[in-house]
């Protein structure tokens, strides 16, 4: 690993903001997808699994299929066990919410984005005040998504 000397009056504040503020929007919009798709998911096998369990052994329209070959009482033990899993995965970690905090803070971050770029780049107290408001924001955004998991 190379190690370069920065003079720190050569740092420009507002590209720092900038690339921050970027930083966040990517890596919010990232999370939200995956835990979006994590959320869908997980909610889509437990409902289609727990529809089987529930006609297998209710004996709704599916009492015919679930005494035919493929689907014995050990599937259907295993699609209600699986089910019971998930729904103890789901309420555990809870992906609808954690998905849903991340894109509600993408929102925030782009916001910010569109904040920054009205402030003159020269105008050094109003960057410190940005970033200041920004450092208040990325403490929110951990919180709201590290207290779901």
């Amino acid at each position: 690993m190379r190690c370069a000397w920065v003079n720190l009056k050569e740092i420009d504040p507002y590209k720092v903001l900038e690339d921050r503020v970027e930083e966040y929007i990517q890596y919010s919009r990232k999370q939200a997808i995956v835990w979006a798709w994590i959320y869908r998911i997980t909610r889509g096998l437990i409902i289609i699994l727990s529809t089987l369990v529930a006609a297998a052994i209710g004996g709704g329209k599916l009492q015919t299929v679930a005494d035919s070959h493929w689907i014995s009482n050990g599937v259907v033990a295993s699609a209600a066990l699986v089910a019971a899993i998930l729904t103890s995965l789901e309420s555990w970690l809870k992906p609808g919410e954690i998905y849903q905090a991340h894109y509600r803070y993408n929102t925030y971050y782009i916001f910010q984005e569109a904040k920054l770029a009205l402030i003159p780049t020269t105008d050094r107290d109003a960057l410190a005040h940005f970033a200041e408001q920004l450092d208040n924001l990325d403490k929110q955004y951990l919180e709201a998504t590290r207290e779901k998991k």
